[in-house]
This record gives C-alpha cells, structure tokens and sequence, in this order.
C-alpha cells in the first residue's frame, strides 16, 4: 500500500469542540422538550 505523501500532525481541538456542540446541542433539546417549572411559568406553551 502506497504511503501518503503528507504528515500532518493532528490536534484534539476538532475533537473538543464537537463535544462542547454535542453538549450543547443536548441541552438545548432537553430544555425544549422537558423545561422545567420555573421556565413554564416565566414563558407559558399556551396563550389563553
């Protein structure tokens, strides 16, 4: 198999930072789907 012709050394930051996004991503759905009492009474679903 042929070797590849560039050495390029990677970093972690690619790695870091799709986790942080995971994380937030999560949250952010969690939030939406399941807020809490103190959120529901600051911004009701329903207006009426």
């Amino acid at each position: 198999m042929a070797k590849g012709r560039f050495s390029i050394k990677g970093t972690k930051d690619f790695l870091v930072m799709a986790v942080a996004c995971g994380f937030l991503c999560l949250w952010s759905i969690r939030d939406a789907w399941f807020p809490t009492k103190k959120i529901l009474e600051k911004h009701p679903q329903s207006v009426g």
